[in-house]
């Protein structure tokens, strides 16, 4: 787990807050494990509560269990470039 998450409280991050504060942490990508940490909810509900946010394109799924954030640049395009997350799927096999 990545530590600047880690340090964060459980459950101190609102879904709805996630994106903004993973962009201006530097991070790009999380996994499900992470999300479920900085929401305080069980992994088995994150991707119910990413549901919205999907839906407004701040977030992707590039494999199961991990969210690339897309940053507002890429959001018309649905997706950040390749090269911006494939170290993070990489490192996520």
């Amino acid at each position: 787990m990545n530590y600047q998450i880690m340090k964060q409280k459980i459950g101190s991050i609102k879904p709805a807050d996630l994106p903004d504060w993973l962009l201006s942490h530097g991070l790009g990508a999380i996994t499900t494990e992470e999300c479920s940490h900085l929401m305080g909810v069980p992994a088995n509900e994150v991707p119910q509560r990413l549901v919205r946010l999907r839906q407004k394109g701040k977030f992707v799924s590039a494999a199961r269990g991990l969210w690339i954030v897309v940053s507002p640049q890429y959001r018309e395009m649905g997706a950040p470039e390749p090269f911006q997350y494939i170290h993070q799927l990489m490192s996520f096999y």
